[in-house]
């Protein structure tokens, strides 16, 4: 028996946990608490530019905006400057300048990376260009550019500029075809109605270089050929030859000769030409060597001046050559004359620069002012230091003339400056252009002003290009971070030291400076794949990196996706492995988004592919070759994709496709039995927008204790791009994948209160999180109100989706394009892709801003609501104001205000203000005023009031009683216009099943004495007076006395008894009387619906634990046991009564 006792007790106790369980679930479903949340504080910010490459020699460091030389055309269709320019694996560009623009920006009139040979796309890696102007009018005819073994030729639009490939030869010694020779310099000159070509190359796999001449034919766009092979003239040299130059001078008395200088390591030659020997079936030389000098440098550039005034002595009408050679070491100069009228000289001036220290001089460029250049400009391009501008000085008129120069001006530029391709306008004190070939830091145009006078001279940026420095993509990987740069570039920075210094810095990746990678062809003489051009457009990244490595992915526009790898990141200097075969996959349209993950033996990839849909591949990292599995396509754009491993036991592709909306597929791959998805991908579902999709994250959190996948998509309006907005879809069951909603209408960002940042910029975001708590980190072009920066990076709540808040806010320097987050140390940080494009028309600018996010505790917000008045009379109206304290300000309000049974009750004019105004029913009853309180950070706080609605005059308050029980009925005034210290009224009732018992006074009539006579039955005569106690003051709200009533015990429940009044007298005669009425409810009925519900049963749990109030009459209800209390065991005698029926 005690046993049977003991087991009944530990039932009851299960029981009752399970019960307590039950009501607390209730709880949060029925009241939905808040989570507190806190600030992201975005501070420490430093920026720093892109810098330039460590070894601009180097093939895999090019990238496609490396700017070897150029050449400048003056077309009769352009007001400004125009300047073809030799851009590697970049291809040929033509760029024009327009002086007449307050932004002057460059922009593209032409570019070729590739051109079709029978059949055959040849990619071209142009490292030098030379054209010809036949009539001397300013506008070049053609153009010819050395791209490897091949020279190709272009024809000119003489209006535009514009131009066109017409013809291509390979570079081949016709005595000896065994050999690849490379080309280094390249000059075209017309004589006669002729074009005639001369190319300087190298031996690839020697020492040696040869010189190759090659008549053009203007009226055919063709090569002169002879028997079907290129009809060249060679003369073989020892060295390679870097650099050659063109002239034309009357040297030997009055015979114009065409003349070459040549040089490489160590030498300068002179050579004489024969252009009418070139090419055909002629047995005269072509070239023929003149004479040389030798020297302690590596000539790598060349620029001659001609002359008569050069050198008086001896014969002043004679013209002579000044040869300028920049090396290594420096630059060297020469005259070429002739004392006989028969023999040259070559007199050598030395090193005339060695007083200002040891230059590497890249290109030479003499800018003549006077006849015998002594009084002149030469201008050096040195490579990494820059631009140097000297004067030159002398004697002509003596028998041995002197050379000499004198340091006017440099200027340090971003990249590596190769050569000076033209100025304009120079005159004996300004240069108010010179156009700079700057390596890796693309095109630049530069002003010399004043250069004559020591205290205000100087050489300023006038305007630079360069694709380079443009972040179009950014990814960080632990505490480094990969970049991709509009001109195709991919670098890598480290993000910061190691002591979380107060003022952290990007700093460059390896010592020698930024890694940089040429994401079009490996070097100029090695592609991707047999006939694919892959240089295309960057678009976007998908990194996989540790510690020391990172696979590192491009979507690549129509080239398709390519394929390298950074390794040792963490080492002085970090290597790059670009395996030539399998290192891109042309896709069938255009890549414009790429995601992946990590497989045993490689990566699968999927590819938004624009309008041909979505493709999905894998990468063998043993073999380095990508293998196409399937495609979708389905009518819209695919923008971008993200691709979610492991939801449950299958992985899914969630793509941005556009006007499509948002897509998801199953792409799980085969694993036994199972079906390939990936090789034949499933349509799980598709979610409608209402908008053009272009991007999407997805972010898994945990959310009320559940684990949940969200998708948030940025959708902007296909016929106003500026109109945007960022939606989340809950794609944790992908089948039924829907927008969040806040429990009526679908959520988005930026909703719709007027303080949150503006979408329409918004460009690209990332999620961060921390102790629980999620952010989205977005990066927008729109600039922060009341700040100097170009945009704006800020922080947008996303731990509750359902209520999406605008967090934070920082003003960045130049215009934010990307967003990436990661950790350094203890720290999460931000790092900012910007550009500055046209800023104080300099061009291109970039920066990676670094931005240290501190995810501060929990803020707790104190909410006081006050209601006036906080009686009203049905359909009166009263005036809310909520006053928070703590968090962060701006504050969000959501109002609410509802009766006891949790319904909406009356109407607020305006629902998310500090204080708006309610309108109450027009039933009378005590209503629940409820605002919630959130700060810019979803920091939340609760306030509550109540408000009594109660009509004007005397009226009887609704009550609720069980079958026998007790209830007390008060008899309310309201709105009285005189004091009351004296009344009387008649009450009256049905006594079917109710009895009077008795009266009482109330804390408003506190020493007041009544009377009340009964005759007949149900009715009720009373009577009270202060008897010098205060009166109830006019106009107050209060309770004049508690009338006691019995319900019988066999009464039957869901009646209503009324109680009416009249024949008011005294301080009350003539007051408006309104009837109430006692409902008759089972026990445990607390909000008299005439059924139990949870709801009855959760109100009588929370007053138990004192979270909440229950009138006198509501409390006797719930005691459902009649224990004289409310207990647990009455909320769950009122569950069980629901859950059995009964």
């Amino acid at each position: 028996m005690m046993q049977k006792e003991k087991m009944k007790s530990i039932y009851k106790k299960v029981r009752l946990l399970k019960v307590f369980a039950i009501l607390t679930i209730l709880w949060a479903l029925v009241f939905n608490p808040k989570q507190v949340y806190s600030a992201a504080n975005i501070s420490n910010l430093l920026e720093s530019p892109k810098d330039r490459t460590s070894d601009p020699t180097a093939p895999s460091y090019k990238n496609q905006s490396f700017v070897f030389g150029g050449i400048l055309n003056d077309p009769s269709g352009l007001s400004g400057d125009q300047v073809y320019v030799a851009l590697g694996d970049g291809g040929v560009a033509v760029l024009n300048y327009d002086t007449n623009s307050t932004s002057k920006p460059y922009g593209w009139a032409d570019r070729t990376i590739s051109i079709e040979w029978i059949g055959e796309e040849i990619p071209i890696s142009p490292v030098g260009v030379s054209g010809v102007d036949q009539d001397g009018d300013g506008h070049l005819e053609y153009l010819f550019a050395i791209s490897g073994p091949y020279c190709l030729a272009f024809s000119v639009d003489g209006t535009t500029g514009a131009i066109t490939f017409k013809d291509r030869v390979v570079l081949k010694d016709p005595n000896n075809q065994s050999v690849t020779y490379e080309g280094q310099s390249i000059e075209a000159f017309s004589s006669g109605s002729d074009d005639y070509v001369i190319i300087g190359a190298r031996q690839l796999s020697g020492t040696g270089g040869i010189l190759f001449a090659i008549k053009f034919d203007e009226s055919s766009g063709q090569w002169a050929r002879y028997g079907g092979e290129p009809d060249f003239d060679v003369f073989q040299l020892a060295y390679p030859a870097y650099s050659i130059e063109h002239f034309s001078a009357k040297i030997k008395g009055s015979s114009q000769t065409d003349y070459l200088a040549v040089t490489g390591p160590n030498i300068l030659d002179v050579f004489t030409l024969a252009p009418s020997n070139i090419g055909g079936d002629d047995s005269q030389d072509a070239i023929s060597y003149s004479l040389g000098k030798s020297f302690s440098a590596t000539g790598q550039s060349i620029s001659t001046y001609t002359n008569s005034a050069i050198h008086d002595y001896p014969n002043p009408d004679a013209n002579e050559t000044l040869i300028f050679v920049g090396t290594d070491s420096g630059i060297y100069a020469f005259e070429l004359d002739s004392e006989d009228n028969s023999t040259l000289d070559l007199r050598e001036f030395g090193n005339i620069s060695s007083d200002i220290g040891t230059l590497n001089v890249k290109g030479i460029y003499a800018a003549n002012v006077t006849a015998d250049f002594r009084d002149d400009w030469l201008l050096a391009a040195c490579g990494e230091k820059g631009i140097y501008i000297f004067k030159t000085s002398g004697n002509a008129t003596l028998k041995t003339d002197t050379l000499a120069l004198q340091y006017i001006a440099n200027l340090d530029t971003s990249g590596e400056a190769y050569e000076i391709m033209g100025v304009k306008g120079a005159n004996s004190t300004d240069i108010p252009k010179i156009f700079v070939a700057d390596g890796g830091g693309g095109i630049k145009v530069l002003k010399g002003s004043n250069l004559n006078d020591d205290t205000s001279r100087s050489l300023d940026l006038i305007y630079q290009w360069d694709e380079s420095v443009a972040p179009i993509d950014v990814k960080a990987v632990k505490d480094y971070v990969v970049v991709l740069d509009q001109s195709g570039g991919i670098s890598a920075y480290t993000i910061g030291d190691s002591n979380n210094a107060p003022v952290p810095m990007v700093e460059k990746k390896s010592d020698g400076g930024m890694l940089g990678i040429d994401l079009g062809w490996t070097s100029r003489r090695t592609k991707f794949g047999t006939g694919s051009n892959l240089a295309g457009e960057p678009r976007a990244l998908y990194v996989d990196g540790n510690e020391t490595d990172a696979n590192v992915f491009v979507a690549a526009g129509s080239g398709g996706i390519k394929y390298l790898k950074l390794g040792s990141v963490n080492a002085t200097s970090a290597t790059i492995d670009y395996p030539v075969n399998g290192t891109a996959f042309k896709t069938d349209g255009e890549a414009l988004g790429i995601d992946g993950y990590k497989t045993t033996s490689g990566f699968v990839l999927g590819v938004a592919d624009g309008d041909a849909g979505v493709m999905f591949l894998t990468y063998d990292s043993s073999k380095n070759e990508f293998a196409k599995k399937s495609k979708v396509h389905i009518n819209g754009t695919a923008q971008d994709i993200y691709l979610l491993q492991n939801i449950g036991s299958d992985s899914y592709a969630v793509v941005a496709y556009g006007t499509a909306g948002l897509v998801i597929l199953k792409i799980t791959s085969d694993s036994g039995n199972n079906a390939d998805y990936l090789s034949n991908p499933e349509l799980v579902t598709t979610v409608d927008l209402g908008g053009s999709v272009s991007k999407v994250e997805v972010v898994q959190q945990t959310i009320n204790g559940s684990t949940k996948y969200m998708a948030y998509c940025l959708v902007f309006d296909p016929n106003d791009p500026s109109v945007r907005k960022i939606v989340p879809v809950d794609i944790t069951n992908p089948s039924a994948a829907a927008v969040v909603t806040d429990g009526t209408n679908s959520v988005s960002y930026p909703g719709n209160n007027s303080l949150n940042p503006s979408p329409a910029g918004i460009v690209d975001f990332t999620a961060i999180s921390g102790n629980n708590r999620y952010y989205l980190v977005v990066a927008s072009t729109e600039k922060k109100t009341g700040s100097v920066g170009a945009s704006q990076v800020f922080t947008i709540n996303i731990t509750n989706p359902s209520e999406m808040l605008y967090s934070n806010a920082l003003a960045v320097t130049y215009e934010a394009r990307s967003v990436a987050v990661t950790e350094s140390g203890t720290d999460n940080i931000i790092i900012v892709g910007e550009l500055g494009g046209q800023l104080s028309d300099t061009g291109y600018r970039g920066l990676l801003g670094r931005m240290l996010v501190q995810i501060s505790q929990a803020s707790n917000i104190t909410v006081n609501v006050s209601a006036s008045p906080r009686t009203v009379e049905p359909q009166g109206t009263s005036l809310l104001t909520a006053t928070p304290g703590g968090g962060s300000q701006p504050y969000f309000y959501q109002w609410s205000v509802t009766d006891k049974s949790g319904s909406t009750a009356g109407s607020i004019d305006n629902a998310t203000s500090a204080s708006p105004t309610w309108t109450a029913p027009d039933v009378a009853g005590i209503y629940n005023v409820s605002v919630r309180v959130t700060d810019r950070d979803g920091n939340t706080g609760i306030g509550t009031a109540t408000i009594q609605v109660q009509p004007l005059g005397l009226s009887i308050s609704d009550r609720i009683v069980k079958p026998g029980g007790f209830v007390r009925v008060p008899i309310h005034v309201t709105g009285v216009a005189a004091d009351i210290d004296a009344f009387g009224i008649v009450a009256t009732y049905d006594t079917t099943n109710f009895s009077y018992y008795g009266i009482e006074g109330t804390s408003d009539t506190a020493g007041w004495t009544f009377s009340v006579n009964e005759n007949p039955a149900g009715t009720l005569k009373i009577g009270g007076q202060a008897n010098g106690n205060s009166a109830i003051s006019s106009g107050a709200s209060a309770d004049l006395a508690y009338l006691i009533f019995t319900a019988s015990p066999i009464a039957s429940t869901c009646t209503s008894v009324t109680i009416s009044l009249s024949n008011g007298v005294d301080d009350i005669a003539g007051v408006n009387l309104t009837p109430g009425t006692v409902n008759i409810v089972v026990p445990g009925d607390l909000d008299g619906s005439c059924s139990l519900s949870p709801q009855d049963a959760l109100s009588a749990f929370l007053y138990y634990l004192g979270l909440t109030d229950l009138r006198d009459d509501e409390a006797k209800v719930a005691d459902v046991d009649n224990d004289g209390m409310v207990t647990p065991n009455d909320a769950i005698l009122i569950l069980d009564t629901y859950v059995s029926g009964s």
